[in-house]
């Protein structure tokens, strides 16, 4: 009988203390079991073993900017005004399928890959030039989540690889780093997997996209090896296996997949902060990622659960 007493008692005390842990996270928007948050600390304590990957659009910037890298181009003032009505009905249209919760992931790619291609076609018959999209991005309203710049600052100090995989236009994201990041940050060093923009020589106009088409829902292990390259990559990420993902997208728990990792820890972001949108997405967000962040917030809980 004593032994069953203190059976319980030890039970109740570990329920006490589960419960203080994810009072303490909830207090911090986070949401994650005292399990699971005990054994992310444990494991990504070794910055050694460590590579993280990040989404850009409303993971590195804030959601609250309201505009993408795509939308950075979109607000340019140089292009034409049919232009920009045309890619704002593309996005009332599809950005409500690609955050609905009702709908699958099979339903949705399709309809992702239907959405770039007509934005891309649109842009094809811009006169966008390399200037115009460097001062787009200098102009455009798009900030930086707090405490990025910190954990990218961290992760360069410990030697901690950083890796940017991005649906949006990789060169609009070189573009936004360049000119909101401190000046010790060597930007073109930065590994950034993207579509990106291809120009005419001597500074001509828009003449392509790289190929295959990145997307939400294909973002992935041999996407990202094969943009940085088999070289490059082994310099960069060595015999390290451990990664950390973070994103805004249920399509972001899979940028490591077929990747070769020992271990992957993902940390979603949901960027909602009314109570009913946040309870129609959080089940999927949970069962994605092993922890996630509520509301437009900063990633400073990342950089210290990582300790860096």
């Amino acid at each position: 009988m004593r032994l069953l007493s203190l059976g319980v008692a030890a039970g109740a005390a570990a329920l006490a203390a589960s419960w203080l842990v994810q009072a303490r996270l909830r207090r911090r928007g986070v949401r994650c079991s005292a399990l699971r948050y005990a054994l992310l600390c444990w494991r990504l304590r070794w910055t050694d073993d460590l590579i993280i990957i990040a989404d850009f659009d409303r993971t590195i910037t804030t959601a609250a900017c309201g505009i993408s890298s795509h939308g950075v181009i979109e607000s340019c003032a140089s292009l034409s005004a049919g232009y920009r009505v045309a890619t704002t009905r593309l996005l009332a249209h599809y950005y409500p399928i690609e955050i609905d919760p009702h709908l699958t992931r099979e339903q949705k790619v399709p309809l992702m890959q239907e959405w770039y291609m007509k934005a891309h076609t649109l842009l094809l018959n811009e006169p966008l030039t390399e200037t115009m999209l460097q001062h787009a991005a200098d102009a455009a309203p798009i900030a930086l989540r707090n405490g990025f710049v910190e954990l990218l600052l961290a992760c360069h100090a410990r030697g901690v690889p950083f890796i940017v995989c991005s649906a949006g236009l990789g060169n609009v994201v070189r573009a936004v780093l360049r000119t909101r990041l401190p000046p010790s940050v060597d930007v073109d060093s930065l590994p950034v997997v993207s579509n990106w923009v291809r120009f005419e020589p001597g500074g001509g106009t828009i003449c392509g996209f790289t190929e295959p088409l990145i997307h939400m829902f294909n973002k992935n292990g041999p996407t990202i090896k094969e943009r940085i390259g088999a070289e490059q990559w082994k310099r960069l990420v060595g015999g390290r296996g451990t990664a950390l993902l973070i994103g805004d997208s249920l399509g972001d728990a899979t940028m490591a997949d077929g990747m070769g990792m020992a271990r992957v820890h993902r940390i979603g972001l949901l960027n909602e902060i009314q109570p009913a949108r946040v309870a129609a997405r959080l089940h999927k967000y949970r069962r994605a990622f092993d922890a996630v962040i509520v509301g437009d917030i900063s990633m400073e809980w990342i950089r210290r659960m990582t300790h860096l």
